[in-house]
């Protein structure tokens, strides 16, 4: 659990050299916006992956480097199962990009932008509490244990498609699609025939929050996977 979060800890105490770690971006551009050749950047989450498990299997690292890239590594997977982290939107109104999300605003009192609400797990955690770091395992660990629990039992290995595909260009692919198809473009409502997609400022429906913790739930169960498999 400390491992697991570590990498995001560095940012609250202001070192930033490694941010560019946390993501990819796969740009989706439905209006044909005039982007940046180098929109999506060489140093990024697929690098950090293959850099981590390049240095965990180098006889030359030290036990303390190996030490921090494996917590990175682990991070670092559950990033790039987190379909925003994939993925960036530009429009007339935002030719740099909406930055995963980030600039995509959503009235919700919690979740103010559409990133925020991924990482977030769209609400799929609620049910089982919040994990107390500083309590210790002793009053976290049944917590954890129930998500995966459920997770496993929701999406056993042998449901996921794709699984055994342990190449993070491939989970980058994976997380832009369930990006576009259920972050982006997720149904808000069904009006008979026509569906009404998320648009920015809205507040996501009971719908869209549905459809959208099944995905999180199978990308949790997959990122948990592929990371004990590598």
């Amino acid at each position: 659990v400390e491992a697991a979060t570590w990498p995001d800890d560095l940012k609250g105490h202001g070192i930033t050299a490694y941010s560019n770690w946390h993501y990819t971006n796969i740009p989706l551009n439905d209006n044909g916006v005039a982007i940046a050749c180098n929109a999506t950047p060489e140093i990024d989450v697929i690098w950090a992956i293959g850099q981590a498990r390049s240095i965990l299997g180098n006889p030359k690292s030290t036990d303390a480097e190996k030490g921090q890239f494996l917590a990175f590594l682990i991070h670092f997977v559950g990033d790039l199962h987190q379909p925003l982290h994939s993925t960036s939107m530009y429009t007339n109104a935002l030719p740099g990009g909406d930055m995963g999300g980030n600039l995509f605003p959503l009235k919700d009192s919690i979740h103010t932008n559409l990133h925020k609400l991924w990482d977030d797990g769209c609400g799929y955690f609620d049910r089982f509490g919040k994990v107390d770091r500083a309590a210790g395992p002793e009053v976290w660990k049944d917590t954890i244990e129930a998500i995966a629990k459920a997770v496993t039992q929701a999406y056993p290995a042998k449901s996921i498609m794709g699984l055994d595909q342990l190449d993070p260009e491939f989970w980058a692919l994976e997380s832009h699609n369930d990006a576009v198809n259920f972050g982006y473009k997720g149904v808000q409502s069904v009006d008979g025939s026509r569906k009404i997609y998320l648009k920015p400022n809205d507040t996501p429906t009971a719908l869209y929050l549905e459809v959208a913790r099944k995905i999180v739930e199978r990308q949790i169960a997959s990122g948990g996977y592929r990371l004990a498999m590598i």
